[in-house]
């Protein structure tokens, strides 16, 4: 009986798979407006798919995973931005999934946000990343190496939140020489890759040195500065509350940051994202606070 009981569920997040892809996939590529970090984010992916080398043949202070993994989705579908599409529409259906997963019906508000919202492809690659760590730690499966190798991977795809969301992790973790040492290996992969094609010099650069003169070049909307205040603010009553053993909370707070130095809303959609997966769970009045947190 829980044989067919399982099986019925199985089948049932396979649905509701192809419905979200869908359905993300047609807002994605139809309704929303083709805009610029879209257009620069194939064109880097477009080069990947053709053989250059990022930082050795173009130049961009972005860490390259998201747009290695686009550029195999080219070479599959095409040289056609539907193919960008397609990949992107992937990371937010699994994102719709585990939302759905955690927060029942609940979840299709995040969701939504996420879809009809422009936001970043990296940083759609980096909020995958982080539920996909709340969902090992919401079901008590936080294994610290595969955390770290997460955060590894987060950090080769958006430098700084990768750094940023190793605190929490660093702060629970009860192996953190090994930690930092499965954390690291990503990015060592990495530069052995660079190394062999005579661009670690122009990798580095960019990417770490690179960052630090992007970040003084900071400029933020207040109105979304403003929301994100309310957000931290309940994060951070409910880690103060929980005595800071509300894991969730602390990443999620921590995630905020994803949005500095540019606090525009490709940058914050995100984090209200991420917010409203914690909203969500811990709300019993949901229209009454939701309402209230739109206002």
């Amino acid at each position: 009986m829980n044989i067919i009981k399982n099986y019925k569920k199985q089948i049932s997040y396979i649905l509701l798979f192809i419905i979200i892809f869908i359905i993300t996939l047609i807002v994605s590529y139809i309704i929303n407006p083709l805009w610029g970090d879209q257009v620069w984010s194939y064109g880097f992916s477009y080069y990947i798919s053709k053989g250059l080398i990022m930082y050795r043949d173009f130049n961009t202070i972005q860490m390259p995973l998201y747009f290695i993994l686009d550029s195999v989705f080219i070479k599959i579908f095409g040289n056609y931005l539907i193919a960008a599409n397609i990949f992107d529409s992937l990371l937010i259906t699994t994102i719709g999934v585990i939302l759905i997963h955690e927060n029942k019906w609940k979840g299709i508000i995040p969701l939504l946000v996420l879809q009809l919202l422009t936001t970043s492809q990296y940083n759609i690659m980096c909020l995958l990343f982080l539920f996909i760590i709340l969902y090992l730690i919401s079901n008590n499966k936080d294994n610290d190496y595969l955390i770290a190798y997460i955060l590894g991977l987060t950090f080769i795809t958006k430098q700084n939140i990768g750094v940023l969301l190793f605190i929490p992790f660093f702060f629970y973790s009860k192996n953190k020489i090994k930690s930092i040492i499965v954390f690291i290996i990503p990015f060592i992969l990495l530069c052995i890759f660079f190394l062999i094609n005579n661009s670690i010099v122009q990798f580095l650069d960019y990417t770490i040195f690179g960052i630090l003169a992007f970040n003084s070049n900071k400029y933020i909307i207040p109105s979304l500065l403003v929301v994100q205040i309310i957000n931290s603010l309940y994060l951070i009553y409910h880690l103060i509350k929980s005595k800071f053993q509300d894991k969730e909370a602390f990443y999620i707070l921590i995630f905020q940051l994803i949005s500095y130095p540019s606090g525009d809303i490709t940058h914050v959609v995100p984090t209200v994202v991420a917010f409203l997966y914690y909203f969500n769970k811990h709300s019993k009045f949901l229209i009454l606070r939701m309402t209230l947190y739109m206002l």
